[in-house]
């Protein structure tokens, strides 16, 4: 038994979804196969809490693609057609430190630089330059994010061609610590900000981690981070609607074993169970860049391919997850400004206990003081029951723990998850056990068991390191092409990474390009 499409794409995470979408658009016959019994991958929403209450408990913060042309410019119509709807907060983020005191990062530039006033003048000043400079650069990187990233080379090269480029160039070498201490004065506006920086997977201490604080800032206050009604997954489930009005497949509890050559071209995949499905145009794959060698034939990899995908870095820690049905919305002993974040962020002080922390997840010990905290019900009521409330409680961890592996994460994960809960209990007055209807626990180790394709639970595939960034990712002069003949990549393994970014936007231009298919054309309708 065996089905034929234009194109099959492996694995149905956001990214792959985004492929597909732009491609079934473009008139091409597209099919995705995800192995689990629903698409979206990280982008996900959880009803198995508590029946009534959606419960994200991978992705929470919709930031980096708001910026995205795809939502910018509703390329594809997921919001005017498709009904996505996205919900934003003036007051984007509270960060909490340890004697209840905080800092908050507002939609509005002046709005913050008045809360970080409270603890620098000095630093408030320096925060509206910084923003100042990150916004004049704001459009040149967001544009690089969400196409083909040039040749790192290049890149660098072009960069180098004035004053702003080199500025820009050398703080793309730093660190976001590195960074802080350059411009700010207080540990509590270094820890805040390096805090939003560590999100992505890698220490704040990591060079090349300021990237991520360069474009972080501005794009805040420019478009907002957001959540969409209905959960983190009406993301996914809003382009599956598209894919299917405009005549694409989708298969779940599809599991890909092997990606099929004929004349050492990808014709198509092999099922678990037999089942192939054919490919006449191209094979595009969503998973984890390493798994290409365990799908492909190996003799037509070369050697020095699959070496450099063995060396590939992940991130330098994962994270537990726990999604929370609540009687009632946390209130926070901080008051309303804390309470009514869309995040709040628990930071330590001073800076050398915070920049600790990070060392202990290099080494395996689990830090349970530091979560980030979202009750999405308080501007989405849709997720909850009328009245009840949702909450998603996030912290950093190791992917493999000291004494005892990645595989001891099943002896602790209660303990752990608990650890976490009571730090956020010594900060609210009402987070009791007689609060919590119910809630869902996942380690890095649970990640990978339920995804395979984030192995050791690492949520960005690789890490986010800058040898690993631009047009180093997934490997140096690759881009989404690989040594077979019609095998693409897509996904976080590839430019632009991990999170919610609507990246396939970016990996389905040469592909389509490939197919003589305009790219602009298609967008246009």
């Amino acid at each position: 038994m065996s089905r034929k499409h234009e194109v099959v794409i492996v694995g149905g995470g956001h990214n792959g979804l985004t492929v597909a979408c732009y491609l079934a658009r473009a008139g091409v016959d597209v099919c995705v196969l995800e192995s689990l019994p629903y698409v979206g991958g990280g982008v996900i929403s959880s009803r198995s809490v508590v029946p009534g209450f959606k419960a994200d408990i991978c992705s929470i913060w919709h930031g980096f693609i708001q910026a995205n042309p795809l939502l910018l410019e509703d390329e594809l119509g997921l919001k005017s057609k498709f009904g996505l709807r996205y919900l934003t907060s003036e007051n984007q983020f509270g960060v909490l430190f340890p004697d209840d005191s905080h800092l908050n990062i507002y939609r509005d530039v002046e709005r913050t630089c008045q809360s970080i006033a409270k603890f620098s003048q000095k630093d408030a000043d320096a925060y509206r330059r910084f923003h100042g400079w990150g916004e004049q650069m704001l459009d040149m990187l967001t544009q690089g994010m969400f196409n083909p990233p040039p040749p790192f080379g290049a890149f660098v090269a072009a960069l180098d061609q004035s004053p702003p480029g080199r500025a820009l160039l050398r703080s793309l070498m730093m660190s976001a610590l590195d960074l802080c201490d350059e411009w700010f004065e207080s540990d509590a506006v270094k820890v805040a900000l390096t805090k939003f920086s560590a999100q992505s997977g890698i220490a704040p201490g990591t060079l090349g981690s300021g990237i991520v604080l360069f474009l972080f800032i501005p794009l805040t206050h420019k478009y907002g981070g957001a959540i969409p009604m209905g959960g983190s997954g009406a993301l996914s489930e809003a382009m599956e609607r598209c894919l299917a009005h405009h005549g694409g497949t989708v298969l779940t509890e599809r599991t890909v074993e092997q990606v099929l050559t004929s004349g050492g071209r990808a014709s198509g995949v092999r099922l678990r169970g037999g089942e192939e499905i054919h490919a006449t145009k191209a094979v595009v794959s969503n998973l984890h860049a390493r798994q290409l060698a365990e799908l492909v034939d190996p003799s037509l990899l070369p050697a020095d391919f699959v070496g450099q995908l063995r060396q590939l870095k992940r991130s330098e820690y994962g994270a537990v997850s726990q999604g929370y049905a609540l009687r009632e919305a946390p209130r926070y002993k901080a008051g309303d400004e804390v309470s009514d974040a869309l995040f709040v962020e628990f930071a330590p002080l001073p800076l050398e206990t915070f920049l600790r922390g990070f060392d202990e997840l290099r080494y395996g010990r689990v830090r349970m003081d530091m979560p980030t905290v979202g009750c999405q019900t308080r501007l989405d009521p849709s997720r909850a029951p009328e009245g009840k409330h949702t909450l998603h409680l996030f912290h950093y961890a190791p992917f493999e723990l000291a004494g005892g592996g990645a595989a001891r994460w099943d002896e602790v994960r209660q303990e752990v998850a608990n650890g976490i809960l009571a730090t956020l209990q010594q900060r609210t007055t009402n987070m009791g056990a007689d609060n919590i209807i119910g809630r869902l626990v996942e380690t890095p180790l649970d990640l990978s068991r339920r995804n395979p394709a984030m192995i050791s639970g690492d949520y960005n595939h690789i890490g986010m390191y800058l040898s690993q960034q631009l047009g180093n990712r997934y490997l140096p002069g690759w881009g989404y092409r690989t040594p077979v003949d019609g095998l693409w990549m897509c996904g976080p393994s590839c430019h632009p990474g991990g999170g919610v970014t609507g990246g396939g936007r970016a990996a389905v231009q040469p592909l389509m390009e490939s197919l003589g298919v305009d790219f602009a054309r298609a967008i246009r309708g």
